[in-house]
């Protein structure tokens, strides 16, 4: 299943979201991402569904259907790549620097 990077989950079913959204979810670019994904609760990790291609929360959040929208979807989900992996090397990069110093 593609995470769509709508933040609703985030927003609404984290165990850290209390009366506001988690405090750990950061958005960049309009899409949303998990400051803490590799520790991420398992309320998190669990939310999954096999037989779905796109997540259905984020489907109903963005307002898209699939696959009317097919186009739009996969467009998003590769932004969602795009940011990360640049989030991924800025993280990189500072923890280089700190080591470096």
């Amino acid at each position: 299943m593609y995470c769509l990077h709508c933040g609703g989950c985030c927003k609404t079913m984290s165990p850290k979201s209390g009366p506001f959204p988690c405090p750990d979810l950061i958005r960049v670019q309009g899409l949303y991402f998990c400051r803490c994904y590799e520790r991420r609760p398992d309320i998190c990790r669990n939310f999954y569904f096999d037989d779905l291609l796109f997540c259905p929360y984020g489907l109903n959040q963005l307002q898209l259907d699939y696959p009317a929208d097919e186009a739009v979807l996969w467009e998003r989900v590769e932004r969602g790549r795009q940011i990360l992996a640049r989030l991924h090397e800025t993280r990189k990069a500072r923890e280089n620097q700190i080591q470096n110093t």
